[in-house]
């Protein structure tokens, strides 16, 4: 239970950083060249979105609409 509370509370602080981005951030590159912040944040939510799923057994096909953009 207690790798539930850290993921839980992981998540969390990830959730306020992503909704402190201001709509001009979107577009900022990152320390790689080829990302910019709007694909990291997609990258970093479909993985989460992953590992849900595997942790529950359920498809961990990507099923994001926006995944392949």
């Amino acid at each position: 239970m207690l790798r539930v509370a850290i993921y839980r509370r992981a998540a969390h602080q990830c959730d306020v950083r992503v909704r402190a981005v201001r709509p001009e951030q979107w577009s900022a590159s990152t320390p790689d060249d080829d990302w910019d912040v709007h694909r990291l944040v997609r990258h970093v939510i479909l993985g989460q979105r992953l590992v849900l799923q595997t942790l529950d057994g359920t498809d961990t096909e990507p099923s994001i609409p926006w995944a392949e953009e």
